[in-house]
């Protein structure tokens, strides 16, 4: 036995993920996330060009000249936006532009009631995304963002839980309800997840249950307000 032993070649790993093709890996990543993945080894890295262009195409990002790196046609794409509760947004609150950067950029305070068209945005209204924070200290970790509707080139502000936020092929599903999540593949309950800025990290069974508690909370009033 201790001779077989000796003289039986040293037993050979596989790393993973590193082992596999990046594009297996990373092309249906949140774009946020495919820099720290392809340094999961220098063969990744190696091939990034490769893997940013499958990612650029899939998403329907372009380049103006063919001298571009796909890599920078991705980082420069623009995130979107995409209403899903009007009523969680702040139409006065001038503190609130000035944390998030949009007070003189167009920003306007408009009446609460303003109707949509008027103002005021409508579900499914999408727009560019400008910026995000969290509330001021009391704010109870609460997030806003701002976002520049394409309808209007109105500047609107409003709580995180009312949006979607995601590059193109990534902004998530605006009629998606809870009876939906079981049918989702992990992946894109990810996507789901990350584009209404709830967290995508645990196990599948943590996921799901992350977003199907998501909608519950829509039900019983804890998301959907207006101020």
């Amino acid at each position: 036995m201790a001779q077989f032993e000796s003289n039986s070649e040293p037993r050979r790993t596989c790393a993973f993920p590193s082992s596999l093709p990046p594009q297996l890996v990373i092309s249906w990543l949140p774009v946020s996330d495919v820099a720290s993945a392809l340094r999961a080894s220098s063969v990744w890295h190696r091939a990034s060009a490769g893997v940013f262009q499958i990612i650029a195409q899939s998403r329907g990002f372009g380049r103006e000249r063919a001298d571009v790196p796909w890599r920078q046609v991705v980082r420069r794409s623009k995130k979107r936006v995409t209403v899903l509760y009007p009523g969680t947004r702040f139409s006065q609150n001038a503190s609130f532009a000035r944390q998030l950067g949009v007070l003189d950029q167009g920003w306007v305070a408009r009446p609460v009631s303003s109707p949509p068209g008027t103002g005021a945005p409508d579900v499914g209204d999408v727009g560019d995304f400008i910026s995000e924070t969290e509330l001021s200290p009391g704010g109870a970790g609460r997030r806003i963002i701002a976002f520049r509707a394409d309808r209007d080139g109105t500047i609107h502000i409003m709580r995180r839980t009312g949006v979607l936020i995601g590059h193109p092929g990534e902004l998530g599903t605006l009629n998606l309800t809870a009876a939906d999540v079981e049918t989702l593949g992990v992946s894109d309950v990810k996507k789901e997840l990350a584009a209404r800025g709830l967290r995508t990290t645990g196990g599948e069974l943590q996921l799901r249950t992350r977003l199907t508690d998501y909608f519950g909370a829509l039900i019983s009033g804890r998301v959907r307000y207006q101020e």
